[in-house]
């Protein structure tokens, strides 16, 4: 009965939101609404649903093997979650320019990742690409979350799926975490199967119709201490350690930390993008001085949020996540040869 109940509540709107995508689709592709080509190569890195798939491990892996032939790469993100507006420069190349309320979570780690990468934020893509080429001419734009920007053309699309979700969950919002029907992935020039376990195609991709090439990557993690300002590379860490994160896929997060062999005395999920603000700050400090412990683990988004008052209290270390590829050098050849092909 609730069942019925929520798909009756769900109904509704989900074919509200189907109407609007179909007709954006439409008005895009009969020209009634215009996509702009830039000269700059642009490659987007998206998915279809709603957080959740490693896009930002995915834009700091493309920066690092694209750089020896891009040296300028621009990096540009909505930035969601920050408390500025418009065109807003987090690293210039050389310098920070921002902190993470101004830039947003990803893209400030982007930046303290890649720091000779410019990296930018703006929620109107066209005009941050035009701001971009105007100021810094650079090789390469990476344009992290772009699959639903119809309006501009992108010289390669990149597409995740997280092979450990279930098929269920690509149904278009509310019912699924869908931001666009499946059968969209057509316009794609890429699809990454990410989050797999030994670089194994998930069972239900007979249901994805995909024609284009296809790769598979599993998530790599190192464990890094955080000290004064620097990081450090570590193998062993306390057994006291507590656990917590404010990311889409919590699920992640604990499966990782298992792989690392990390058995937190506990776990505190925040939601997604959400800012460690004071109530926050206040509401871990108190889960942790029930457990009586100062040694924490966190995800390095995360670490990013936190205030400096925080890290003179505690021992914290946090996870550095890298995509692995099965075919590494045939991913970055084919991206070479596509952006060869729109020159």
């Amino acid at each position: 009965m609730l069942r019925l109940i929520k798909f009756l509540l769900f109904l509704p709107i989900a074919l509200l939101y189907r109407i609007v995508i179909n007709t954006r689709f439409f008005l895009y592709k009969n020209n009634l609404k215009k996509s702009i080509k830039f000269n700059i190569p642009i490659i987007s890195v998206g998915n279809i649903t709603v957080g959740g798939t490693g896009k930002t491990p995915m834009v700091h892996f493309l920066a690092k093997e694209l750089q020896i032939n891009y040296p300028k790469i621009a990096i540009l993100s909505r930035g969601y979650g920050r408390k500025s507006k418009g065109y807003h420069i987090v690293n210039d190349g050389n310098l920070f320019l921002s902190s993470p309320e101004n830039s947003g979570d990803e893209p400030f780690l982007l930046a303290k990742l890649l720091k000779n990468c410019i990296v930018a934020v703006d929620e109107n893509r066209i005009r941050g690409i035009k701001n971009l080429e105007k100021e810094f001419s650079p090789d390469l734009i990476i344009l992290d979350d772009g699959f639903q920007q119809l309006g501009i053309i992108k010289t390669i699309d990149i597409v995740l799926l997280n092979a450990s979700k279930p098929f269920s969950e690509f149904n278009i919002l509310p019912f699924g975490l869908g931001r666009e029907p499946i059968n969209k992935l057509d316009r794609a020039d890429i699809l990454v199967y990410t989050k797999t376990e030994n670089y194994q195609i998930p069972s239900w991709s007979t249901q994805v119709h995909f024609n284009g090439p296809i790769f598979t990557s599993k998530l790599d993690a190192e464990v890094w201490e955080y000290r004064e300002n620097s990081y450090k590379r570590i193998y062993d860490f306390p057994e006291n350690i507590f656990a917590f994160c404010g990311i889409a896929d919590p699920n992640s997060f604990r499966i990782v930390l298992n792989r690392n062999n990390i058995n937190p005395i506990g776990l505190k999920v925040f939601k997604d993008h959400e800012p460690y603000s004071k109530k926050n700050i206040k509401r871990l400090i108190k889960e942790l001085s029930k457990i009586k412990t100062k040694n924490l683990i966190t995800t390095e988004k995360d670490i990013v949020k936190l205030p400096n008052e925080f890290f003179k209290n505690y021992h914290i270390f946090t996870l550095r996540i890298n995509h692995i590829f099965k075919e590494k050098e045939i991913l970055i050849k084919k991206i070479h040869a596509l952006i060869k092909e729109q020159k």
